[in-house]
């Protein structure tokens, strides 16, 4: 079974620190053999699809993997369609409407705030294109 995910890394192309390509992230999640790989923005937000797992295993192989690419100490986190489909729904009114001259601020907003406190509670994306 084929899941769409979402991996957000944690503090890539932000001051000049961890730069790291879009092209090339998106060819380690290539070479990790993931289908439908899209980078989201510079801000590290990965799209891809894969087999369904546990996502804590998931996470921990991308952050090797990255680690061996780039040289950079990863923290990710993935979340599945699903996940973030309920993390949408469940965000404040005011993020789902991103401004005409923004890149959907909710994601950007929502992944910083799922990486600091990776509350357990957690869970709601927004808007379906992200993932077609």
């Amino acid at each position: 079974l084929m899941v769409s995910y979402v991996a957000l890394l944690r503090g890539i192309n932000v001051g000049g620190n961890n730069i790291i390509p879009m092209a090339a992230l998106a060819k380690t999640f290539e070479r990790m053999k993931f289908a439908s790989v899209r980078t989201f923005i510079a801000s590290g937000n990965v799209i891809f699809r894969g087999p369904k797992q546990d996502l804590r295993k998931l996470e921990q192989k991308i952050e090797k993997e990255l680690e061996k690419d780039f040289d950079y100490d990863a923290t990710v986190v993935v979340k599945s369609k699903s996940e973030m489909d309920a993390i949408v729904k469940g965000m404040p009114k005011d993020w789902a409407k991103p401004a005409a001259h923004s890149a959907h601020p909710s994601l950007v907003a929502m992944s910083h705030y799922i990486m600091r406190a990776r509350p357990a509670w957690l869970i709601r994306p927004r808007p379906s294109e992200w993932w077609d």
